[in-house]
């Protein structure tokens, strides 16, 4: 258990400054340098020529011995936790239990099929397939139109080509063409707007000017002033910019 808290004055009298050291004792300069050097790290020293051509101490090589690993102490193993999963050697068990444990039975000889061998038969040959045409629409169509057909009187004639005539026509001039028009030129005419056939009304009614009566007002009365007039006084500017 903690104690109670013991109170302390502030000094609020005294600054954050720190305040000035009076004259201490005599230290020669030798002194002072050798202070700072023991004060300084060996780190920050420079190293002389003879204590590299050296190279490390063989003190320090002595001390060195090899590291020895620990196994870290976890939390985990504090744990107690029943493992679920079989390990590869427990499933390896239970493979070989299960073979020994395995027994193979053979069943007895069948003599029904022994006895059926002996009396197959050669299959009979058959026929050789027929191969047979495909009945197409196409062809039932036109076995219709052909029956359909009136029977003609003797036998067909062979087509004799005949040539005719060349037209005189075709050499004159041109022909099949439709005979050009000849065009008039445009005459210009005025367009016919709706706004020339329209009266206008005249929808202004007559004005009749109506004069208003004068005001009467009251008469003004004017009164002296006791102020002066101004008197008006040429500036000088010459006096101004005089030196």
């Amino acid at each position: 258990m903690k104690g109670a808290t013991v109170p302390k004055p502030f000094n609020l009298s005294k600054g954050s400054r720190r305040k000035e050291e009076g004259p201490g004792a005599y230290v020669s300069m030798a002194e002072q340098i050798e202070q700072f050097q023991k004060r300084t790290p060996d780190r920050y020293h420079l190293r002389s020529r003879q204590s590299q051509e050296r190279g490390p101490s063989p003190v320090k090589g002595d001390h060195l011995k090899l590291t020895q690993p620990h196994t870290p102490q976890l939390m985990t193993r504090q744990r107690a936790r029943p493992p679920t999963v079989k390990s590869s050697a427990d499933l390896e068990d239970e493979e070989v239990d299960k073979l020994h444990k395995f027994k193979f039975k053979a069943l007895e000889l069948n003599r029904k099929i022994l006895q059926s061998a002996e009396e197959l038969k050669k299959p009979a040959v058959k026929e050789p397939t027929v191969p047979e045409g495909f009945a197409l629409q196409i062809e039932k169509r036109l076995q219709g139109r052909q029956a359909s057909k009136k029977p003609e009187d003797g036998e067909e004639k062979p087509h004799s080509f005949k040539s005719q005539p060349l037209p005189r026509k075709i050499l004159e001039g041109v022909v099949g063409l439709p005979e050009k028009r000849v065009l008039h030129p445009t005459v210009p005419e005025s367009p016919a707007f709706a706004l020339k056939k329209r009266v206008r009304v005249d929808r202004r009614v007559e004005e009749v000017h109506k004069a208003r009566p004068v005001r009467h007002y009251k008469p003004v009365d004017v009164k002296k002033s006791d102020v002066l007039l101004t008197v008006p006084h040429s500036p000088n500017f010459s006096d101004r910019f005089r030196m």
